[in-house]
């Protein structure tokens, strides 16, 4: 990840550390919405699943 140059304020160190955890967290979950979203599908695609049962 790209490094911004900026003061060594405290406040300013807190400020970005903080959007980077944000933008982390938020890769995660998008990672995480894939993976349900392709364990999903493969569910509804056996013939054998319980989806199919009701």
């Amino acid at each position: 990840m790209s490094r911004l140059d900026t003061t060594k304020d405290e406040d300013h160190q807190q400020f970005w550390m903080t959007r980077q955890m944000a933008a982390l967290q938020l890769v995660d979950a998008v990672k995480d919405a894939k993976a349900l979203q392709k364990n999903l599908g493969r569910f509804l695609r056996d013939e054998r699943s319980l989806a199919h049962e009701h």
